[in-house]
């Protein structure tokens, strides 16, 4: 296996570590020794012994961490094993030259926070591969140690301080390493990877940590890396759902399928793990002066981790339930439900599409009303969205129910979506008493829409107050005609998806410029035939031609993809933002005057100089700004194409007048 191919390039790393190569830290030839004895099949104890007695300093804060004063080095061997020592003296060589000598420039990024998530990992990878049969205990330490080791490099030979660019990170929509490559060219997995590659440690272990926030399978880098790889992602982890992560503030990371597939454990396995690894890393802790959270503040940890994750999870949550298709009775079809089943496929709009069941259903099945409930999951409710009945009295009552909550509550709602099947509503909780009250039905039968992704939401059919029952029996052709419509609407929004794709530009993700033009024109239309407000800014990067000149193409791509996730985090749902070309951007705001736009302006102008003044030092003389042009609506205004050159030309006023500045023209100004 070629294995730099899963690293980056020695020009990448270059082009990272502005500040200076590994070399320049001045590390000691000890703590390359004892690295490279790892790859050293005849490596035994006297020779990790005769490596730490070199160094006395070394020697003794090995000591003093084991507790073997008394007994001497050969006296931890054989307590220890000549494996635990070396990764004991490992762990003190890296404290003492990375957390406790700080970098030569000037950085505000809290190494021991750092620290104390780089023990957590190392000693639960321990337990972890003590628990799955992984054939060295220490070496799972020493990657779980070493995991991080790309943070304290960029930190300390980059250009930026890394508390500055996890800070800029934060106000991306990017999670942290994502965030790293795109700004950086290489995450700190990439930085960490290459230098232990350089450092001559063992290929699983630079796999390890090349891969420990990425994808792999074990045909591809071998199961030994495959399986030390899931090591240390669930180490990882568990740190960070304890409150345990590198920085005080970030993303959690997610848990890989790879994970459950290397590391066959349970839940009761989880649960040692982390009461072993809680016990035995408070002795460390007090030995290098850690503030570690006592059991309270652990629950409070836990509790925000889970809340924070159940948040992001929740579609998720609905779409693993769908890998287990509802299996469909062979229920004899007749004339008009075979016809039914048709009814979703005759269009790719989902509009079109549900009404066309709705219609087709209630003809077929005999019922006078049908509605479609979809699952918001996000507010955790139904939400209506599409309503089909003859009787114009039955379609108003629906118009008013918004959203059925989908809580704890007990209700056919919840338990059609939960165990895949029908159920009738008939009133029995009080949470189907509103609901049959506010739509006037005194029956409501349920069929749960299952796509091949995830579970869409609900089929609801009934006769309204005074109609006749329903019978689920006379019903069960309809949960094969529920799994059409969700088919139906899984591919409706696949093309959805590619019309938005074709919709956007490649490199910012942003509207492109055919996209953005139709948004300003939809816009200056609505305000011109139904008035309100409506401004426009155009905004470009200062010398940018320079910037890209100097630094090279792929280094200007990563400034434009920086200032386009600026400009999306700050724009609120009723603007629109796009790249109009170059360097150039468009934001459409609607519902927004004159003052509000120049003030919104003013925010993504200093948001951006944030990030110049973090980035100084990596572009040394080309300090990052933007300028803007801003005008707004006015009905002297004949098309939206003039209102776009007032903003353009208020751009150019910007730039002519010094730059990184925002200059407003109102139509007529």
């Amino acid at each position: 296996m070629n294995i730099a191919s899963w690293l980056p390039s020695d020009q990448s790393m270059a082009s990272v570590l502005t500040q200076g190569d590994i070399a320049s830290l001045g590390l000691p030839n000890t703590l390359l020794e004892l690295l490279q004895s790892t790859r050293l099949e005849r490596t035994n104890a006297a020779d990790v012994v005769a490596i730490v007695e070199r160094s006395p300093d070394l020697a003794q804060a090995v000591l003093d961490c084991t507790g073997e004063s008394e007994r001497g080095l050969h006296g931890a061997v054989v307590q220890m094993g000549f494996n635990a020592l070396r990764a004991t003296a490992l762990e003190r060589l890296i404290f003492k030259h990375f957390i406790t000598v700080q970098p030569a420039k000037e950085s505000s990024f809290d190494r021991m926070t750092l620290w104390r998530h780089n023990l957590w990992v190392a000693c639960a990878c321990r337990h972890i591969a003590n628990q799955v049969g992984y054939g060295d205990c220490e070496e799972a330490y020493m990657t779980g140690l070493l995991h991080d080791l790309g943070k304290l490099l960029i930190d300390a030979l980059g250009a930026m301080d890394y508390a500055a660019l996890q800070e800029i990170s934060m106000r991306t929509d990017w999670d942290g390493v994502t965030y790293e490559r795109s700004l950086l060219g290489v995450g700190h997995d990439g930085v960490g990877a290459h230098t232990l590659h350089k450092w001559g440690m063992n290929t699983s272990v630079v796999l390890a940590v090349a891969l420990h926030h990425s994808r792999y399978q074990a045909k591809e880098i071998g199961q030994q890396a495959a399986q030390l790889t899931a090591i240390v992602q669930l180490a990882d982890f568990l740190a960070w759902i304890q409150g345990l992560g590198s920085t005080v503030r970030g993303q959690h990371p997610v848990l890989p399928p790879e994970v459950s597939l290397y590391l066959p454990l349970n839940r009761a396995a989880y649960a040692t793990i982390v009461e072993q690894v809680n016990g035995e890393i408070k002795r460390i802790a007090a030995h290098d002066g850690i503030d570690f959270p006592d059991s309270l503040t652990f629950n409070r940890n836990l509790l925000d981790a889970g809340i924070s994750l159940a948040r992001v999870n929740t579609e998720l949550k609905y779409d693993n339930r769908l890998k287990y298709q509802p299996k469909l009775a062979a229920v004899p079809l007749p004339s008009p439900v075979q016809e039914t089943l048709l009814a979703p496929h005759k269009s790719l709009i989902k509009k079109e599409i549900l009404h066309n069941t709705l219609e087709s259903v209630c003809a077929a099945f005999q019922v006078k009303r049908g509605v479609v409930f979809h699952v918001d999951p996000v507010k955790r409710c139904l939400v209506n969205e599409a309503i089909y009945s003859t009787d114009s009295d039955l379609l108003m009552p629906l118009k008013h129910l918004q959203e059925i909550p989908l809580n704890d509550e007990p209700s056919a709602f919840l338990e059609c979506l939960r165990q895949r099947k029908q159920f009738l509503l008939s009133g029995q909780t009080p949470l189907e008493k509103q609901v049959r009250n506010q739509i006037g039905a005194r029956q409501m039968a349920l069929t749960p829409i299952v796509g091949p992704q995830r579970a869409y939401g609900i089929i609801a059919l009934d006769n309204g107050r005074d109609g006749a029952d329903l019978n689920l029996a006379g019903l069960a052709s309809l949960t094969q005609v529920a799994h059409e419509l969700g088919m139906a609407l899984e591919h409706a929004q696949q093309l959805q998806i590619a019309n938005q794709m074709a919709h956007r530009d490649a490199l910012t993700k942003l509207y492109n410029r055919g996209r953005i033009d139709e948004i300003v024109q939809e816009a200056f239309q609505q305000v011109q035939q139904q008035g309100g407000e409506l401004s426009v800014a155009m905004l470009d990067v200062d010398f940018f031609k320079k910037f890209n000149d100097t630094f090279g193409h792929q280094m200007g791509d990563n400034v434009l993809k920086l200032v386009a996730a600026v400009l999306k985090k700050l724009t609120r749902g009723n603007g629109s933002v796009g790249r109009y070309g170059g360097e150039e951007f468009i934001v459409v705001l609607r519902d927004t005057d004159y003052r509000e736009a120049a003030r919104y302006c003013e925010r993504i102008r200093l948001a951006i100089c944030q990030v110049g003044e973090a980035m100084a030092r990596r572009y040394a003389g080309r300090p990052l700004s933007i300028s803007i042009g801003v005008t707004c609506y006015d009905a002297s205004l004949v098309s939206k194409d003039e209102m776009v050159r007032l903003a353009d030309r208020a751009l150019y006023m910007a730039k002519d007048g010094g730059r990184n500045q925002v200059i407003g023209l109102k139509p007529g100004g």
